[in-house]
């Protein structure tokens, strides 16, 4: 069990906790009354032990960020609060062991079962201070012996991947996930269609979209699974007053050669691409934003999902030359999901796509 004692704040696209009303989950005797509220301090998505949680304070709030506004006002930047460079530190207690990797059949981690797929690790606000006695796990962040410092399991990992397609002259994996020239949103399953229309505002020149009003806006407050749909992101686009508009494309990409590939194929353009992953007999949706649009660092394209620990693919000539060539680009850019990579297959099958139109 976790106790915490406080949670620093952290902008809506990098926190990685939230807090919840779980009055209604409270067992009563018979006859007893429930409570009014039981706030409870919940993550977001899937955080491994030893990182910091963290909780936009402004959540919910839709006439401003008083709790944003203050700090800046105390001192703190901008950058600051939207930097997620926290996520590569993991802490260890003075008094606990060092916190172990999850293995393939822990309750925890990379196995879909747990639902690790849907539940994603985000980026904090870096400030370079830390709880007393408290200090980076060896190896995340860390130095071992000799003072080198060490690079993680999953970091050594992720290059020899990008060494591997490097050698084929396909996709590359983007070295992190601030060359964008903005702040990546990082958020989960349920947020994945907001985030994905957010990038592609971005990527479509669209001056000055704004994530919290976009996600508030089309995801619902209710549900089991509240999630946005294509209409709500219409409507979303209506309210807000964004020159662009929404624009179903699927049965374009339906044709010869096959979806994966036909999307890598596309008129210069901005789309979102709704994908159905199945691992183990186990399918999620999950929605992402693909661009064909020749920028300076990715003339042929790139892809860009919500997951902070996913980093943007740019695309290559080499990916558009085959079906092969173009599940292999896709496969790479999934692949990077903590959840996948020690999955030696899934499948992957885009079964909508809508195409994002300047107005």
């Amino acid at each position: 069990m976790l106790a915490v004692g406080f949670c620093n704040y952290a902008s809506s696209s990098n926190a990685n906790a939230a807090f919840s009303d779980r009055a209604c989950e409270v067992t009563r005797r018979p006859g007893e009354q429930a409570p009014d509220t039981l706030v409870k301090v919940v993550t977001t998505q899937d955080v491994r032990a030893g990182t910091e949680l963290r909780i936009n304070y402004d959540a919910g709030n839709k006439t401003g960020q008083p709790y944003r506004d203050q700090l800046i006002c105390q001192g703190a930047t901008a950058a600051q609060l939207d930097d997620d460079s926290y996520l590569h530190t993991r802490w260890q207690h003075p008094s606990f062991p060092r916190p172990t990797e999850p293995g393939a059949d822990s309750a925890h981690g990379t196995c879909p079962e747990d639902d690790s797929f849907n539940r994603r690790t985000v980026g904090d606000v870096s400030d370079d201070g830390c709880t007393r006695g408290a200090g980076p796990a060896e190896g995340e962040g860390g130095r071992g012996l000799g003072g080198q410092k060490r690079k993680s399991k999953e970091q050594w990992q992720l290059e020899a991947e990008q060494e591997k397609w490097a050698r084929k002259e396909g996709a590359i994996i983007a070295p992190s996930r601030t060359g964008e020239g903005y702040s990546l949103p990082a958020g989960n399953q349920l947020t994945c269609k907001a985030d994905a229309l957010f990038n592609g505002l971005v990527a479509l020149g669209v001056a000055d979209p704004s994530l919290p009003r976009i996600r508030s806006l089309s995801i619902p407050e209710l549900g089991l699974n509240p999630m946005a749909s294509w209409l709500s992101l219409t409507t979303a686009l209506t309210t807000l007053g964004y020159p662009a508009k929404l624009e179903e494309a699927t049965a374009r990409f339906r044709t010869t050669g096959g979806p994966l590939l036909n999307l890598l194929k596309a008129s210069r353009g901005v789309y979102l691409v709704s994908l159905l992953v199945t691992v183990d007999n186990t399918a999620n949706r999950h929605c992402i934003m693909l661009s064909t649009l020749s920028e300076p660092h990715a003339p042929h394209g790139k892809l860009i999902d919500n997951h902070g620990r996913m980093r943007p693919v740019y695309l290559q000539q080499k990916d558009t030359r085959g079906k092969l060539a173009a599940k292999s680009a896709w496969k790479l850019f999934i692949g990077q999901n903590p959840a996948l990579r020690t999955r030696s297959s899934f499948a992957l099958d885009p079964i909508a796509v809508y195409e994002l139109l300047h107005l």
